[in-house]
Order: structure tokens, then C-alpha cells, then sequence
């Protein structure tokens, strides 16, 4: 299993996502098709929401924010390429949160919830 997603600085300004190794959560290097389907079981079992459910089954966008307010390229991020998503979720709490976005900041919480975080 995979540790949180290290950045690295690229040339363009953009952050790019690694992943380490951590054996301690399955979302820390999970890939999108596997999430999506872990929500989907979750949704039909009614242990998450259907807002729950929409953002965790969304397709990641191909930039995003991090803390520092840095680009993030999530461009190489396939269905089928283990990701991160405890981390980016957080950092997309921390920031709805900053930017005063309740609503998606509650909705956010449910999903750092479902990844135990």
C-alpha cells in the first residue's frame, strides 16, 4: 500500500502527485475505478448519502488546489492509476473550509469521514 502522496515541483509551476508507501490505509493508493466502486457498495448498503456518493464517484478534475494555494496536475490520473485521495480530500476540506464553502465544506467532511480520516 501506498503513503500519502509526496509533491515534487515540476518545471511548469504545477505540483505533481507520487505516492509512498503506507501500509496503514487503503486510500492512500487506491485507484479511482476502485474508489468509485467502494462508494457505490457503500451508497447501495446506505452507510453513505447520495452527496457522499457523487463526490466520491466524480472524476478528479485535472488541476486542483493544494494548501499552499499551489497547482496541482492531476492530468495523469487515470481510472486505473492508484491515487491519493485521503490527502487530496483533506486538502480540498482545509480549502472549502478557508474559502468559507460551507456547503461543499459539509460535503467534503462526509467524504474524510468515509476514508477515516
Amino acid at each position: 500500500m501506498a503513503a500519502p502522496a509526496e509533491r515534487k515541483a515540476t518545471s511548469h509551476h504545477f505540483v505533481q502527485f507520487e505516492i509512498a508507501e503506507d501500509p496503514e490505509s487503503p486510500y492512500t493508493s487506491i485507484t479511482p475505478s476502485q474508489l468509485r466502486e467502494m462508494a457505490t457498495e457503500s451508497f447501495e448498503s446506505g452507510e453513505i448519502d447520495q452527496e457522499t456518493y457523487a463526490a466520491l464517484a466524480d472524476e478528479l478534475p485535472m488541476q486542483a488546489l493544494d494548501r499552499q494555494g499551489q497547482i496541482i496536475d492531476l492530468s495523469d490520473i487515470t481510472d486505473d492509476t492508484p491515487f491519493d485521495f485521503q490527502d487530496y480530500y483533506k486538502n480540498q476540506l482545509e480549502i472549502a473550509m478557508t474559502m468559507g464553502d460551507d456547503e461543499f465544506a459539509k460535503v467534503l467532511k462526509s467524504v474524510v469521514d468515509f476514508l477515516g480520516i
